[in-house]
């Protein structure tokens, strides 16, 4: 069996919420907030087929995810 080896990495999630008027809150944030990738795939046969980062990584490759929410409690 192959025996694999990643270097370790920290990934960091953020998220500030406000609520205006006691009914509406608005929520800015983003995971992976320092667009941290995985190690390259150090397979030859799974680089030769496209893959480009380990398929056997703790977290995923699409580097960082900002998001806007806007929600209403009545």
């Amino acid at each position: 069996a192959n025996t694999y080896h990643y270097n370790d990495a920290v990934l960091v999630d953020l998220e500030i919420s406000y609520t205006l008027l006691d009914h509406y809150t608005v929520t800015v944030g983003g995971q992976n907030i320092f667009d941290e990738y995985p190690d390259k795939e150090g397979d030859p046969t799974l680089q030769f087929l496209g893959d480009v980062y380990a398929v056997t990584s703790p977290f995923g490759f699409n580097g960082a995810f900002w998001y806007a929410r806007l929600s209403a409690a009545f």
